[in-house]
């Protein structure tokens, strides 16, 4: 079973929305990245990244918040080399993912797309678990990946 929200739920507020409450960002830049978002297309996190108005890890905090799952900011979280060897280098770091805690009956899963159905289903089926979602940017995981699988290679 895996933890999180139905994906029949419509989110309760737009990203757009929660940055401004968030403090993060304001409507007049909001409206800029709308504008540019219509004219040249794209995601409107991307695109209020890319313009400087957020960082990655407050487009992660918002989405956390709408999709109502909790963002783990991985550097703060010192995780265990041993986990980490239960899933394939390949498979996390094609969907931007690390597991970062387990025991004997859940995993936890750091993702930078919590949505990815696909990644979920094979998650527990290799892993065997109750798997609990978390939401982290895709630059914490990438950085989390290479320090354990460069830790991994060095012991064998």
């Amino acid at each position: 079973m895996i933890e999180g929200r139905s994906m029949g739920e419509k989110p309760k507020k737009l990203i757009g929305e929660l940055l401004i409450e968030d403090g993060v960002l304001t409507r007049d830049n909001l409206l800029e990245a709308l504008d540019h978002q219509k004219k040249n297309g794209g995601l409107i996190g991307q695109i209020l990244i890319s313009h400087g108005y957020i960082t990655e890890e407050n487009l992660v905090a918002a989405l956390g918040r709408q999709l109502d799952i909790p963002y783990l900011p991985l550097q703060n979280y010192n995780i265990n080399p041993e986990n980490a060897a239960l899933l394939d280098e390949e498979f996390c770091r094609r969907n931007f993912l690390t597991l970062f805690d387990a025991d004997d009956r859940n995993a936890y899963v750091a993702m930078s797309d919590p949505l990815n159905q696909t990644a979920l289903r094979e998650l527990e089926s290799c892993l065997r678990r109750r798997v609990h979602v978390f939401i982290s940017t895709s630059t914490e995981i990438v950085n989390i990946l290479d320090t354990l699988y460069s830790t991994q290679r060095k012991k064998h």
